[in-house]
């Protein structure tokens, strides 16, 4: 699963997810920031089995 935020940057990536994710920066963001600040984001996930692209936009608001 990659997780981007409004300006296109990628902030998560995991190639192993199993529905998971809380919100934490893996990628992308600096200055210790573990949690995705709210706002609206763009998540692709890749399915494995037959490499099927699934996309949506998701809203987080804490």
């Amino acid at each position: 699963m990659r997780v981007f935020n409004r300006w296109g940057t990628l902030v998560y990536e995991n190639n192993d997810y199993k529905n998971d994710w809380r919100g934490e920066v893996n990628r992308g963001l600096r200055d210790n920031v573990a949690l995705v600040p709210d706002g609206a984001y763009f998540l692709v996930i890749t399915l494995n089995d037959t490499n099927e692209q699934i996309s949506k936009f998701l809203t987080i608001k804490r």
